[in-house]
């Protein structure tokens, strides 16, 4: 809820020509990186989908669409931004090492998450690719992967 908090400052004037579409990674013990829900099953499609069905429900092209996170937000921003290449991306500290990340002491209790969130591309990769590409991406980021909140 605090990463929508903001929001609530915002009157309808501010709102009258967006629609906000928020996913929260709540599966597992310490989220999948938006990879699978609870029963294992790949969220790709399903997210992807809910993208798609909200573009077309307002009439909108991909290039009106802008992908955002922080931290690991940004990380599954980035993963799902492959789906939609003329969208807008805006990046603040994505978390580009996961194997960093999945050696913290709350990843432990989530087995077989390194395995399966390792399977796509590499973030980094995907952000370089993206770049080449000349997307447009605003990124924000920290020096030490500890700064970043």
């Amino acid at each position: 809820s605090y990463a929508v908090s903001y929001m609530q400052q915002l009157d309808a004037a501010d709102l009258a020509h967006t629609a906000v579409l928020c996913f929260q990674d709540r599966y597992g013990v310490a989220g999948t990186y938006m990879c699978y829900d609870d029963r294992g099953e790949d969220l790709r499609g399903r997210v992807e989908g809910e993208i798609a069905a909200l573009l077309a429900r307002f009439g909108l092209r991909s290039d009106a669409l802008m992908l955002f996170g922080a931290s690991k937000g940004a990380t599954i921003a980035l993963r799902y931004a492959s789906a939609f290449p003329e969208a807008r991306l805006v990046v603040a500290v994505p978390q580009l090492s996961l194997p960093y990340y999945f050696s913290k002491p709350f990843f432990h209790r989530n087995l077989g998450l390194a395995d399966r969130a390792m399977q796509s591309p590499p973030v980094g990769d995907l952000l370089r690719s993206y770049i080449t590409e000349g997307r447009s991406i605003d990124y924000f980021y920290t020096n030490d992967d500890e700064l970043s909140n």
